[in-house]
């Protein structure tokens, strides 16, 4: 398995929010009522952000909670990406409305027979669908950060 690209909201909520606030992490725990382990195991990205702590984080921070849950979501699907989804793909068999003659879902052999022979690969569209995903994504960003914190990449698509 290759090692993972994504960035976890953790290491984000760190290098974004509470280094250039000068916020520690016992603080951040203490003003949003959460153990300061929470907090850390966050930041050293060894814990998912939770929707209580997408709640608590936005309403401390005035993001939005989708913005912490996206974040997380997008490092899972990322994470998956470059891990072990190709050779989970590779035994998943697409779901084919046709029935057969004993109304059974299709086999393998049907799968691999409309995707050319073999697993399905990443077309351009999956992968411009990536790119849309990471564009949304940033400009979640943008629009939830304080401008202060805004990194310089950001800033010019914000209000």
């Amino acid at each position: 398995m290759k090692k993972s690209d994504a960035i976890h909201p953790g290491i984000l909520l760190l290098e974004e929010f509470l280094k250039p606030l000068n916020i520690s992490q016992n603080r951040l725990a203490r003003d949003i009522d959460v153990p300061v382990s929470r907090i850390a195991a966050l930041v050293a990205g060894e814990r998912a952000v939770t929707a209580d702590t997408a709640m608590r984080l936005a309403e401390y921070f005035d993001t939005k909670p989708e913005l912490w849950m996206n974040l997380q979501a997008a490092y899972e699907l990322q994470t998956l990406r470059d891990g072990d989804w190709e050779s989970i793909q590779a035994r998943i068999r697409a779901y084919d409305p046709t029935p057969t003659r004993r109304g059974r879902p299709p086999s393998a052999k049907v799968k691999s027979a409309r995707n050319g022979g073999s697993a399905r690969s990443a077309s351009v569209d999956d992968q411009s669908t990536e790119g849309d995903a990471r564009a949304e994504a940033e400009a979640d960003l943008a629009s939830s950060l304080p401008r202060a914190v805004l990194p310089a990449t950001l800033r010019s698509g914000s209000k």
